[in-house]
């Protein structure tokens, strides 16, 4: 091999990865990409020497280069998957979803989050025709859809899977939209889960947070109800904010994609010969 990446380093045996890193060294240019959402106070991830520090966006480099040597620190994105939409009737008819319904999407374990905005997303009923789609196998996301199913306040389809990325797409696919009320966690984040969706085409409204911070246009952000609600609507409706969410979506999958990340990591690596 001739470049040696390591991702997540706290995700590793850093005493047993030193024992060796000299020898990889000699042989290899070595690149850490940094998913720590701060400067970590554990000595032992500071062994190492680097020959390249990624870093994700301008809130990580800020960080990142009052530990490492400036020079050393480059910027590359975290990759979004290249764009894929699909034909929403045949997958709703695939998926034996209804077609005359304005579906919300949520899954996985935050589907617990977005469950706790149901009761206010309720409340469109009377200008659109609603159904909640929950996909998750996470028990407390179950129980708390459940309970809110049945109190019959708006129409909820539970299906209880843990979708690989073909099988999610074809949810995206037969979604409206898909709603995230992830909230931050008191440090720098990205969010996978937009990345991973946003090549869908399916629009996303996310609650405003580190986690979306840095989206833009891309996705339709909210911080209270009103929002919320007003952000549903838009894009229920197509109106000129989800005509923008389009553009912006595609731009940003374009900049940002897998593909495009992969190609700035080949630079990286000439720049490291």
């Amino acid at each position: 091999y001739n470049y040696f990446i390591v991702e997540d380093l706290g995700m590793l045996p850093k005493n047993l990865l030193a024992n060796i890193f000299n020898m990889i060294r000699k042989k290899v240019k070595t690149i850490n990409v940094i998913h720590n959402g701060k400067l970590t106070d554990d000595p032992s991830f500071y062994q190492f020497e680097w020959d390249a520090i990624v870093a994700f966006d301008e809130r990580y480099y800020e960080f990142l280069v009052r530990g490492y040597d400036k020079d050393k620190v480059k910027m590359i994105p975290y990759p979004a998957n290249p764009m894929k939409k699909g034909d929403k009737s045949a997958a709703r008819k695939k998926l034996g979803i209804p077609q005359d319904r304005k579906i919300v999407l949520t899954f996985g374990p935050a589907a617990e989050l977005a469950a706790k905005l149901i009761p206010t997303i309720a409340k469109l009923e009377d200008e659109f025709p609603l159904q909640i789609l929950a996909v998750t196998k996470n028990r407390d996301a179950l129980n708390l859809v459940s309970a809110l199913k049945s109190s019959e306040i708006i129409d909820i389809e539970i299906r209880e899977e843990a979708p690989d990325m073909d099988k999610l797409y074809e949810y995206l696919h037969a979604s409206d939209v898909l709603l995230i009320n992830k909230p931050g966690i008191g440090q720098v984040v990205v969010s996978s889960t937009i990345y991973q969706c946003m090549g869908s085409g399916c629009p996303i409204v996310a609650l405003y947070s580190p986690f979306t911070e840095l989206m833009g246009d891309s996705i339709i952000k909210f911080t209270n109800n009103r929002e919320l609600l007003a952000g549903l609507k838009s894009v229920f409706n197509k109106d000129d904010r989800y005509r923008t969410l389009v553009i912006e979506t595609e731009k940003f999958v374009a900049e940002n994609s897998s593909i495009e990340v992969a190609k700035k990591f080949i630079e990286l690596f000439k720049t490291l010969k």
